[in-house]
């Protein structure tokens, strides 16, 4: 009988987890349409440069990553379940280092340029890259297409001090947010 309750448990927290996704998903298209016309006065009639690379990669990016996450959720055939978890999780390492150059930027002009303290802030920033590729095409690192409703999964390299190192930076950097 616990057996049950745990599965049934499994299962009503993968349900959330997934209207959660799709919320997520549906907020941030909604908010996309909503200010397009902003994003074409302020972004897009302007010159290329950082700061606007970096508002479309932030705007734009995470759409696309939602979307693929979402259509995961879902029965896939094997090829896309081949590549679609790895484009996911280099779509996040790309939005993730982003974030560390945003910070790196903005560390730099409220420290009156000291190069040596943005260059800290941005290598802190960037150092979960290491262990997230090694988990992605490292050794035994494939993905699964199980049946519903698990479907279609990454399966890592499980090396316990990688996942320590990566527990540890997620739950410092997630707190200092």
């Amino acid at each position: 009988m616990s057996l049950y309750k745990d599965a049934l448990a499994m299962e009503e927290g993968s349900l959330q987890g997934r209207l959660v996704l799709f919320s997520m998903t549906t907020l941030t298209i909604y908010d996309l349409c909503l200010h397009i016309h902003k994003d074409v006065a302020f972004v897009w009639r302007r010159g290329p440069n950082i700061i606007n690379v970096l508002y479309v990669i932030n705007r734009y990016l995470w759409p696309v990553s939602f979307i693929m996450q979402d259509i995961l959720v879902f029965p896939v055939n094997d090829l896309v379940c081949a590549y679609l978890p790895y484009f996911v999780n280099i779509l996040r390492m790309i939005l993730y280092i982003h974030w560390s150059v945003f910070s790196a930027f903005r560390t730099y002009a409220l420290s009156h340029r000291n190069h040596l303290l943005s260059t800290t802030v941005f290598v802190l920033g960037a150092a979960f890259i290491a262990p997230n590729l090694y988990m992605l095409i490292g050794p035994g690192a494939r993905t699964a297409n199980s049946p519903p409703p698990s479907n279609c999964t990454t399966v890592g390299n499980f090396d316990p001090v990688l996942l320590h190192m990566r527990y540890v930076h997620t739950t410092f950097f997630s707190q200092a947010y």
